[in-house]
């Protein structure tokens, strides 16, 4: 027997001696435990005043891993009253057993490493009030220590195989005499990806992502313009109910170029998150640029201003190019919503004089991308006027272009954009033909407001819109137009109208309009010794809900059309 193999426990007590003894005798049970080893020792002592302590020393041999427990029972000086000692940890540090009378009683907590998935973790650590404990696969035997009150702290952490995830359950106060582990949750993937459009056109440097794993350190992730693959976080589940689930939190912040001027901006944090994907879309700034061919050279666009509403608040205009930044000019994850604003004036290419006007063009509904490009909108048309004629009859003809439009929302976002006027074209049989150019919006519907006389054997005025690329005139018929004007229609509930319209049943035309939609016309001819003749029409409106309705009404005079709100 080795010396340093020995184990040796000091029992002492209180009651047995003094000047007035409480106790006659006391019987104690002391037994050694290594259930990782097999084995196990045990001794029986009577203490009483004669022998008030003694020592208790044992060799385990290579068993030591075991735990000290004692029991037994206190007897009074008359033998009237006996007190259990319940059985209790000795402590393994003092190695010292004190029993008897007026010795506060200890509290067994036993530390059961059962349901830990050691397929899954490596280390299992337990911090009992200021007592620790280690645990692994090769050590899963139960550990037992006494305190001082039936309440304590607690806190398990598990570390994962890959060495760098810890998974932690705390609790306090907990007074189970067994501690039994927490089960380890499911890992569950959760994809994050930066999902704003064009979002590389941005002066961005990177986007870091902290996610909060539910009582596991924080998992983090920086996107730059080299890394941009969506980035899958491994969370712990939830369990709710009875059922694992998702219950997470995150927040990021981006962080500029250094010749951008910009400051980071932190999204603030993401809380009681459950979705298995989510998509980065707000990076804190909106920019605008234009195109170089908008504002210059040989444009007749002056200035392009965005109008925009944050939170369902309207915000001052902005001239273009420019960039919002989040907080100062509007809200973060808020509703956004914007429609530019071109103011027209200039002289287009080929053109006879200047132009005039403004252009209003909604932007994209929901959640429009953090870079917009702004684009030229005008496109060059024109529209030839050929007069088939004979003798001396003559046509004065005075040609501007008019295009008019109502996005819907707010009612005064209305444009209008008007053309050269050169002045009286005369055709005749010498001059047949008049060429008039300007820029449209949209080409196949810009209309030319064309005034003019025939003049042959009598004087006749006529006024109509055209959108046709050609138009030809003769001395027996006259031109006349209805201009279809979607104004009034109510876009919050109609997605689209359908118009339909005549003057002869055989001779139907159909126009579509939407929510960006500008005037539209209705054109054709009469004889010159007759009057304009009754249009009739019928128009189907598309609502939101998904159903349709209608309007219509038969033999209209006159030269406009106001489509009603919605029809019935």
């Amino acid at each position: 027997m080795e010396y340093w193999q020995m184990l040796s426990y000091q029992i002492n007590t209180q009651g047995l001696t003094g000047a007035d003894p409480s106790l006659r005798e006391i019987v104690l049970g002391v037994e050694y435990i290594d259930t990782t080893n097999n084995y196990s020792a045990g001794e029986w002592f009577v203490l009483t005043a004669e022998e008030p302590s003694r020592t208790w020393e044992f060799d385990p041999g290579s068993a030591t891993a075991g735990t000290v427990f004692y029991q037994g029972i206190l007897v009074s000086t008359d033998g009237s009253t006996v007190t259990p000692i319940s059985p209790t940890v000795a402590s393994s540090e003092t190695k010292t057993i004190l029993v008897g009378t007026g010795v506060p009683p200890l509290y067994t907590i036993a530390i059961v490493p059962v349901q830990v998935d050691w397929t899954r973790i490596s280390t299992a650590d337990v911090t009992i009030d200021t007592n620790n404990f280690r645990f692994t696969s090769s050590n899963t035997a139960a550990q037992y220590i006494s305190l001082d009150s039936s309440n304590y702290s607690y806190k398990v952490v598990y570390t994962l195989k890959d060495s760098s995830t810890t998974y932690t359950v705390e609790a306090s106060p907990a007074n189970s005499p067994v501690l039994l582990f927490p089960v380890l949750p499911p890992l569950q993937p959760v994809s994050f990806e930066v999902t704003a459009q064009d979002v590389s056109s941005l002066p961005i440097e990177s986007i870091k992502l902290t996610v909060q794993n539910p009582r596991s350190q924080p998992l983090e992730h920086t996107f730059t313009s080299s890394q941009t693959q969506p980035y899958t976080a491994e969370i712990f589940a939830t369990l709710t109910d009875g059922n694992w689930g998702l219950d997470y939190s995150y927040d990021y912040t981006v962080t500029y170029e250094r010749g951008s001027g910009f400051a980071p901006f932190n999204s603030g944090t993401f809380s009681d998150v459950n979705d298995n994907s989510v998509s980065i879309t707000e990076v804190g700034i909106r920019e605008f640029a234009l195109a170089a061919d908008v504002i210059g050279g040989s444009s007749i666009i002056t200035e392009v201003k965005v109008n925009y509403t944050s939170g369902g608040e309207s915000r001052p205009p902005v001239s273009l190019p420019n960039t919002l930044i989040a907080n100062t000019n509007y809200v973060p994850f808020e509703s956004f919503e914007y429609w530019l604003e071109f103011t027209i004036y200039g002289t287009p290419p080929g053109a006879p004089g200047p132009q005039t006007g403004n252009y209003i063009q909604r932007g994209i509904d929901s959640s429009p991308p953090p870079y917009i490009y702004v684009t030229n909108p005008l496109q060059p048309k024109q529209t030839v006027f050929t007069a088939t004629l004979s003798g001396n009859t003559t046509i004065q003809l005075t040609p501007f272009s008019e295009e008019d439009g109502n996005l819907g929302f707010p009612p005064q976002q209305k444009w209008k954009i008007t053309g050269p006027n050169p002045g009286t074209q005369t055709l005749s049989v010498q001059q047949p033909s008049y060429t008039y150019g300007f820029q449209a919006i949209h080409d196949t519907t810009a209309g030319i407001k064309y005034v003019g006389i025939l003049q042959s054997d009598n004087f006749y005025q006529f006024e109509a819109f055209t959108t046709d690329t050609s138009v030809t005139l003769t001395a027996d018929q006259l031109p006349f137009s209805i201009t279809i004007d979607p104004s009034l229609v109510n876009w919050q509930t109609v997605t689209e109208v359908q118009v339909e319209i005549w003057v002869n049943p055989n001779q139907k035309r159909n126009f579509t309009f939407t929510q960006s939609s500008g005037f539209k016309y209705f054109s054709d001819f009469y004889l010159v010794d007759q009057s304009q003749p009754l249009y009739s029409y019928e128009a189907v409106y598309q609502m939101l809900s998904g159903g349709q309705t209608r309007a219509q009404a038969d033999n209209q005079i006159g030269t406009i059309l106001i489509l009603p709100p919605q029809g019935s």
